[in-house]
């Protein structure tokens, strides 16, 4: 039988979307758009788990 791939092994580590998100802030001069923040994140989150991330 051979190993199933789930949803689990595509995720970030904890954290990850995090550090993506706060390096894309601090390397701006300014505000920063949710999408712009989205575009500089590995993987291509989704909109919303960007818009999650900047909230928390």
């Amino acid at each position: 039988m051979g190993e199933e791939v789930g949803p689990a092994e595509d995720r970030r580590a904890p954290g990850v979307l995090e550090g993506e998100v706060l390096a894309a802030l601090w390397s701006s001069d300014g505000p920063v758009a949710a999408g712009a923040v989205r575009r500089q994140a590995a993987g291509g989150p989704a909109h919303t788990t960007v818009l999650t991330r900047l909230c928390d």
